[in-house]
């Protein structure tokens, strides 16, 4: 693999000293496959260089007094608490868990210290909305008992607390223990896979159907996520297809508006698109206790709805706006048909490698490691990226998105102690119980207006553990089954990429549609509106996630009429907002029609087969009746053509 050598020269300082973590902090997570020390220093030793890289990353990008200043003690800190905790085995944190260890000053000192750090590291990468969960829970920790009712806290001694929010959170903490584990590695990979030029098919398969279809673009926008994002994520894939079919659309009819607001809402469900689901899925596997290929399961007939609805509005903003298709111009793709056919194979054979590893139940550790070496001999096997400082900025990308999720975990870990020893989890669930007056439909509504809150500008990964956190006790006093919690928690995180007021996706898209932020930002809520009824549609019928464990098992009819008004439904909410089927719909027709998803969430809510069933006769009536239009449209356009010809005929016959 012939690598080019420019720009090499430009690596400063921080890059050396970045690239050095890099290295020793992969060689302990691929040796684990082999050695994993005993205690907790697996974890201490992730913590140490995931926070050495997020700290000398800062220092690389800020400038002036503050790279300095906060830079140097932050970094003097991440080396003195892997010094001074390291030699003890990494049996703190779980021996004061236990109370059969009480820690001194010193210990309280310095873990207190890394704990400030990993809080300004995530301020600097995720925002004061996340970062605020650390301090709230750990002010709630000491005032929790002068709190009023019903959020008063059991009175605690600080000797008692002090632990909890500084050795515990460190290293002995589940999450810490996940991520060291195999996670880390996982996010690394799939991040690292989009720098390999996995992706580039896209284009070849964008230019193809736009050719063809009047929406090619739009469709292959919203397929982009399903095809390359599960492993990316939703961002990333706005940075991968957007670039492609961003300009086509645009050039085909699309606003920029509107083809940036596709593009998001697309890209928005590559988290829950087999086969990798943007690593959530194993983690939801491993707390479920049942093997990988059942949460795959789960999530099929979630990806169908979600993508026809976004693929629905596509088609029919398509026909409003009267598109056709793109005429491609010489050299506006450069990207190759044999390119795209290495791309593909390179996505094939990383992706279907690491899902065969799974299903034949490798240890996660080994599915891990072998990923990692797959999608190293893939690369340079079909050499897509032969430009070494594009690899070493997809490289440090990859470092320092997964080493700040580490740093977040760490403030997740204060939020779980808190819940815990304060029992303020299990109030929390009374309190919105008691609100709702066991209302399941006014509870979601308040758990998922909090998890947009809550997730707002946050990774899909982190929203999952906070929702589960927060929220979870919530759902177990409906009694739902446990399968049905873990995935609004998931699922939570991908609406949270494309709501406002932070939108990740449709901001990333405003870059490259060249609109502004809150046109695309509605535009993404136009287009996803289907999946803001899924959530409700998993608690109000939980066959809905077929073959999860702990769903009740319905007839194979009644989940093919379950799965088509579904469809259906929310096919034609979307429809509604885009305001074509056939014919331009004015008002109270988009209003009719919109009004099926209504029908058929009623029909979910109340368990009536009747409702459902209206749902679907309403549907295919509509789409007969916008056929018929459309044919009737047709017919008179071709009647006026020839009275006009003959008008200007005779009108150049006089002249």
């Amino acid at each position: 693999m012939a690598l080019d050598l420019k720009r090499v020269r430009r690596l400063d300082p921080f890059d050396v000293l970045i690239a050095l973590a890099l290295i020793l902090l992969l060689v302990s997570q691929m040796g684990q496959r082999w050695y994993i020390p005993a205690g907790s220093r697996h974890t201490m030793i992730l913590v140490f260089f995931t926070g050495l890289i997020v700290v000398f990353r800062y220092m690389q990008e800020r400038r002036g007094l503050p790279r300095w200043l906060i830079g140097l003690p932050a970094a003097a800190i991440v080396i003195l608490s892997f010094a001074w905790f390291f030699p003890q085995g990494g049996q703190v944190g779980y021996l004061t868990q236990l109370y059969l260890f009480t820690p001194g000053l010193p210990d309280l000192v310095i873990g207190g210290a890394l704990v400030v750090v990993a809080w300004l590291m995530v301020w600097r990468a995720w925002g004061l909305t996340f970062a605020s969960l650390g301090l709230f829970a750990a002010a709630y920790a000491f005032l929790g008992a002068h709190m009023p009712e019903p959020f008063t806290g059991p009175p605690m001694a600080i000797n008692r607390i002090l632990p909890r929010l500084t050795t515990r959170p460190l290293y002995d903490a589940t999450l810490t223990i996940i991520f060291a584990n195999y996670v880390w590695l996982l996010i690394f990979w799939g991040l690292l896979l989009d720098t390999s030029g996995a992706g580039r098919f896209v284009t070849v398969l964008a230019r193809v159907i736009g050719k063809r279809v009047p929406s090619g673009p739009g469709l292959m926008a919203a397929l982009g996520g399903a095809i390359i994002g599960s492993a990316a994520g939703g961002s990333t894939v706005v940075i991968i297809t957007g670039s492609i079919t961003i300009p086509m659309m645009k050039q085909v009819g699309y606003k920029p508006h509107q083809a940036g607001g596709i593009v998001a809402a697309s890209a928005s469900g590559a988290g829950i698109s087999p086969p990798l689901m943007g690593i959530v899925g194993f983690i939801m596997a491993d707390q479920l206790g049942v093997s990988y290929i059942v949460v795959m399961k789960m999530m099929l007939t979630v990806m169908l709805v979600w993508y026809v609805s976004v693929i629905a509005y596509v088609v029919a903003l398509g026909g409003r706006i009267g598109l056709k298709p793109a005429e491609i111009t010489p050299g506006q793709s450069t990207v190759s048909t044999n390119e795209a056919v290495r791309s593909a194979a390179l996505l094939t054979i990383t992706t279907g490698g690491l899902i065969l590893m799974v299903l034949r139940h490798y240890p996660m550790t080994s599915v891990a490691f072998w990923s990692v070496v797959i999608l190293a001999i893939c690369s340079v096997a079909f050499r897509l990226e032969k430009r070494l400082d594009v690899w070493w900025r997809g490289i440090r990308r990859a470092a320092y998105f997964s080493s700040s999720v580490v740093m977040a975990i760490m403030i997740i870990n204060i939020l779980v102690a808190v819940m815990d020893f304060t029992g303020l989890g299990t109030r929390l669930a009374d309190i919105i119980y008691n609100i709702s007056r066991g209302n399941l439909i006014i509870a979601s509504l308040m758990v998922l207006a909090f998890g947009l809150i809550l997730g707002a500008g946050m990774p899909s990964l982190l929203v999952y553990f906070v929702m589960i956190i927060t929220f979870q006790p919530v759902f177990y006093e409906f009694g739902l089954p446990v399968a049905v919690t873990l995935f609004v928690a998931f699922y939570m995180g991908e609406l949270a990429s494309i709501s406002p007021p932070t939108a990740p996706a449709p901001l990333v898209a405003t870059t490259i549609a060249g609109a502004g932020f809150w046109a695309i930002c509605w535009e993404t809520m136009r287009a996803a509106a289907g999946a803001f009824f899924i959530p409700f549609i998993v608690l109000f019928a939980p066959e809905f996630l077929f073959a999860g464990p702990g769903i009740p098992v319905i007839p194979v009819f009644d989940m093919i009429v379950l799965l088509t008004a579904v469809t259906l439904g929310l096919a034609a909410v979307t429809i509604s907002f885009a305001g074509w089927l056939g014919v331009n719909l004015n008002m109270p027709l988009r209003f009719a029609l919109g009004s099926l998803g209504l029908i058929m969430m009623t029909g979910l809510y109340i368990d009536s087969d009747a409702l459902l069933y209206a749902t679907i006769l309403g549907a295919v009536a509509a789409v007969v009746l916008g056929i018929l239009a459309n044919r009737r449209q047709r017919v008179v356009a071709r009647r006026q053509q020839p009275a006009v010809a003959g008008g200007a005929a005779e009108n150049r016959a006089s002249q």
